[in-house]
């Protein structure tokens, strides 16, 4: 609707002196400013990025701040890059609907294999998001059975093997961030971190659920 009242006013502003033309184009176009900053404003961010628009445009961003596109299929996308000060993280952008729009982003730190490195990591990003977003609506940090193993090891293995739960989840108005361990291939484990938009993942669902 706005651009439609943009064209009209260019198309009256050639009956205007030149001076009366640009006042009107300004006038107009400081009305419009604060309701596009608006549409960029209510989705949940990542890398400064709004998680919104096509697959391709929001790679290209990413790819722009500095990651490396890996590779982009059936509306994933892989990159490799730097991010919260670890180098090497391997991101991954989730997409859904006709037009392949963005609504989640994932965040596989480097693995660890041994139980302190991975913790230093998890506690890291904890320390960080909880600075940024302020306390976590959810920590659950819980070994099987509610018993905290005594040594390292057993603590790391039962990561691996699935059998404790460590997530931290900050719920905002935007969206959600959850931090959580996990495991990996080779006796390794990584922290994982996702980003996940509040208005196009209920996009996402709704197009998922219209499928069915």
């Amino acid at each position: 609707m706005y651009f439609t009242e943009i064209f009209v006013i260019l198309q009256i502003s050639h009956s205007l002196n030149p001076i009366e033309m640009k006042a009107k184009i300004i006038f107009f176009l400081a009305l419009l400013l604060p309701l596009t900053m608006f549409a960029q404003n209510k989705h949940l961010s990542f890398k400064g990025v709004p998680i919104n628009g096509t697959l391709r445009q929001f790679t290209t961003k990413l790819v722009q701040k500095g990651f490396s596109k890996v590779k982009q299929e059936q509306g994933v996308a892989l990159l490799k890059g730097e991010f919260a000060g670890y180098k090497a993280c391997d991101i991954i952008v989730l997409s859904n609907g006709p037009q392949k729009t963005v609504y989640s982003v994932g965040v596989f730190f480097p693995g660890c294999n041994d139980w302190e490195s991975l913790k230093i990591i998890y506690n890291s990003i904890q320390e960080k998001l909880t600075t940024k977003y302020g306390e976590p609506s959810v920590v659950i940090e819980e070994f099987k059975d509610g018993i905290e193993p005594y040594s390292n090891y057993d603590k790391f293995l039962q990561v691996i093997l699935k059998q404790c739960t460590f997530k931290t989840l900050y719920t905002t108005e935007k969206g959600d961030i959850s931090l959580s361990l996990w495991p990996l291939e080779n006796m390794n484990c990584c922290v994982f971190l996702i980003y996940t938009d509040k208005i196009n993942e209920q996009k996402a669902n709704s197009s998922a659920i219209d499928d069915l």
